[in-house]
């Protein structure tokens, strides 16, 4: 089995056993049976039966191509052979007399277009023999691979499945560490943070301090996200709460050193009117940044 690399660009070719246990190991794939050598043989004949059927259809249909390719040749060199006995009619009709010179050279430049045309012809014939020739050919059968027939719905269930399981676990430690970064900020700002992410009021971390409590909804992203997508109840929380009501957002949470912070105060009264009202809310990451170089928040 062969696989394209995206990006080293290269062809890379993988023995079918180590693709099997792979796809086993996914538990899409039941084990080999025990006769499949048996089975295998037995699937090589009935194709080998069929191919051969099918190849001997195509050689008399090939031949028949020929035939009518050949055929029509041999009408159009008939037609061309009238035409030079006319062209003959024509000369002996001016023999003898003062036309017979101009005659003699219409006649010797008709007759070498005519030449041209059956080196033409013959070269065609020539190419249409060489093309539909069937003698030469062979038909060689063998096996080069077993493909392994799935149910669509089954194949699309088990790789959904370890797609979704890694891309959970992903979302999972960025939301994890996100948190852990807001809870370091808030303190490292003089207040004092309560992480209540798992009791789904509506925001995940309450922190207090400076006269303040701030009702902090934490977003992380592994890179710069395209949108911000806020749930029905944390909107008509956020709503509720309006100014202590934040919104924080972490980019590029995996990264440390890349690391930063984003906090936008009563997000409802800033974003309601340009966020798309869906299953959830979504707000263009473009109008939170500009948003917030155009409006200092602390």
């Amino acid at each position: 089995m062969r696989h394209y690399d995206f990006e080293s660009r290269e062809i890379r070719e993988y023995p079918s056993k180590d693709v099997w246990r792979s796809l086993r190991a996914c538990n899409i794939l039941e084990p080999l049976p025990d006769n499949l050598e048996k089975i295998l043989d037995e699937l090589n004949n009935k194709a080998e039966d069929i191919l051969n059927e099918c190849f001997e259809k195509f050689k008399k249909r090939r031949e028949e191509q020929y035939e009518e390719y050949r055929k029509s040749i041999d009408e159009y060199k008939e037609l061309l052979g009238k035409a030079f006995d006319r062209l003959s009619k024509y000369y002996e009709k001016f023999y003898g007399t003062p036309r017979e010179k101009e005659a003699k050279r219409q006649v010797s430049i008709v007759e070498k277009k005519r030449k041209e045309i059956i080196d033409k012809i013959n070269l065609f014939e020539a190419i249409v023999r060489s093309y539909y020739a069937t003698e030469n050919l062979e038909l060689e059968i063998k096996p080069i691979g077993c493909v392994y027939v799935l149910p669509e719905e089954m194949t699309r269930k088990a790789l959904r499945k370890n797609t979704t399981d890694e891309s959970d676990n992903i979302r999972k430690q960025i939301e994890i560490e996100a948190i852990k970064y807001v809870i370091e900020f808030e303190r490292s700002n003089g207040r004092i943070p309560r992480d209540v992410s798992g009791e789904n009021l509506g925001y995940d971390i309450i922190s207090s301090g400076h006269s303040e409590t701030r009702y902090i909804e934490v977003k992380g992203f592994k890179t710069c996200p395209r949108e911000v997508e806020i749930t029905a109840n944390e909107w008509r929380v956020a709503e509720e709460l309006g100014d202590k009501y934040w919104l924080y957002i972490v980019l590029n949470v995996l990264d440390p050193k890349k690391r930063e912070i984003l906090t936008i105060q009563n997000p409802y009264a800033k974003f309601h009117s340009k966020c798309a009202k869906l299953i959830k809310i979504k707000i263009d990451f473009e109008y939170i940044l500009n948003f917030i170089n155009n409006n200092s928040a602390h």
